[in-house]
């Protein structure tokens, strides 16, 4: 039969497995709350970069959209300036976005891929991983070259907003 102080134990046991996550739970929302602060309202982009020479320039805007995490913004190529892409997004991780890329002709918004953008808040870079939707045929080609690689991308200036 079990003793009264292993009975103990086992309240002790899941009393610990309860509490201990919930005493983080303010530390990671601080983190998390530091990084979405971070990541909104500056331009991000891989213009300026002299260690290595990339085929395009990335520009990306990302603002706070309604509710809890969510972000919104534009995504712009230095192949063709006039080309916009809509990035709708979530900061789902302490710094990590996954975001849906949108390509709007005429009227019609679809959506062309997905991304991932990395805040590594020690070297202030992101690291945008993109990746397209199979069923998608990139036509343009802004969006063939911004399939093509993952882009290192740090903060350029502060969108006054």
């Amino acid at each position: 039969m079990a003793s009264i102080a292993d009975v103990f134990s086992v309240i002790g046991a899941v009393a610990a497995l309860i509490v201990i996550p919930a005493a983080y739970q303010p530390i990671i929302s601080s983190i998390k709350s530091k990084a979405y602060k971070e990541l909104v309202d500056v331009e991000w982009g891989n213009e300026g970069d002299i260690s290595i020479h990339y085929p395009y320039n990335l520009l990306l805007r990302l603002q706070k959209a309604q509710g809890d995490w969510n972000l919104s913004g534009e995504l712009t190529c230095s192949i063709n300036l006039d080309e916009t892409f809509y990035v709708r997004g979530r900061l789902k991780h302490l710094g990590t976005v996954e975001a849906e890329i949108f390509r709007t002709i005429g009227w019609r918004t679809y959506q062309i891929g997905v991304a991932k953008i990395k805040l590594n808040r020690r070297t202030n870079r992101c690291q945008f991983i993109p990746r397209k939707l199979k069923k998608i045929e990139l036509i343009t080609p802004c969006e063939q070259s911004l399939f093509s690689r993952n882009l290192p991308l740090w903060q350029h200036d502060k969108v006054n907003s």
